[in-house]
């Protein structure tokens, strides 16, 4: 291999281990509810792109999965939407690792669709399939780890 090439290969290689330190793109949380836990494979959303498209598109969410969408801060970073949603969700508003509200979501195929906006500021909301939480006995006050994401 001429030297040119391998000192590309090699150079290219070296970014490689350097990107190990990249944020995941998935992981698996637990939530912790009074009586019951709950573990979820979630796809993470940190950016506006990202969050934007969400689970639009979808034609399942299995259970068990869902989407986390991360925010550098606590603030209001507004409501979220079902336009192109095809499956019925959940969501979760969290805040300092606590859910403060959950509220379903239906699908929407035309617009306007209604805003689901929660009451206070969050820095993480965690959609799942529909009637998720309940059927896993988790509300308003379980704590969800996100020491891994």
């Amino acid at each position: 291999m001429p030297a040119r090439r391998y000192a590309a290969v090699l150079g290219l290689l070296l970014l490689a281990g350097c990107a190990t330190d990249a944020a995941p793109k998935s992981a698996t949380i637990s939530i912790l509810g009074p009586v019951a836990m709950l573990k979820v494979r979630v796809e993470i959303a940190r950016t506006p792109a990202e969050r934007q498209r969400g689970l639009m598109g979808r034609p399942s969410v299995p259970a068990g999965t869902g989407m986390l969408f991360a925010y550098p801060d606590a603030a209001d970073w507004g409501g979220y939407w079902m336009k192109d949603t095809l499956v019925p969700l959940d969501i979760a508003f969290i805040n300092n690792g606590t859910i403060f509200e959950i509220d379903e979501m239906i699908p929407c195929r035309a617009e306007p669709c209604p805003l689901t906006t929660p009451k206070s500021e969050y820095d993480h909301a965690l959609e799942v399939a529909g009637g998720s939480f309940a059927r896993a006995g988790i509300g308003v006050g379980a704590r969800i780890d996100l020491s891994r994401t």
